[in-house]
């Protein structure tokens, strides 16, 4: 499914990854956005949607990180139709990036919303990732504090 890219077409992802692991989002940013650039000009293949769709999940995160929530919320859901498109509702990518656009919705206080996109992703993360891996507990401690900011939270059903 995946080809390699063409000659010449490096990207900066693994350094501005590493930057924002350091928090250092402001030197991120640039590197991210033009990565996203470069892959903008390439033909448009499966191996380039699917980096296009990380790249700007990432630009995402870093937006976010430097309280940019609106344009993080914006690039997010870019992401997460992107990978819809490339990998369908049932991929762990896919199911990652609902949860993220959620995470942001929240962040911004749109908590109800929220909430309905957790709801709605639960099905797809028990099935996909199994109640003790790490991707579902991210995703339950999320809806648990959605739910307790809400007054809803209850022990029991979750």
């Amino acid at each position: 499914m995946f080809e390699a890219l063409p000659q010449g077409s490096i990207l900066n992802s693994s350094r501005a990854i590493a930057l924002m692991e350091c928090e250092d989002y402001a030197d991120a940013l640039p590197l991210l956005q033009a990565d996203l650039e470069k892959l903008s000009h390439l033909e448009t293949t499966p191996m380039v949607q699917y980096l296009r769709a990380t790249c700007i999940g990432n630009l995402s995160v870093c937006l976010m990180c430097l309280n940019r929530n609106e344009e993080s919320l914006d690039k997010m859901e870019q992401c997460r139709d992107c990978k819809l498109d490339l990998l369908g509702h049932s991929h762990p990518d896919y199911l990652i990036s609902v949860n993220n656009v959620a995470n942001i919705l929240a962040r911004l206080g749109r908590v109800p919303e929220a909430l309905k996109l957790y709801q709605e992703n639960k099905a797809g993360m028990t099935s996909t990732f199994g109640q003790g891996h790490p991707e579902y507990l991210n995703f339950v401690d999320n809806l648990a504090e959605c739910l307790q900011q809400l007054g809803q939270y209850d022990d029991e059903a979750y």
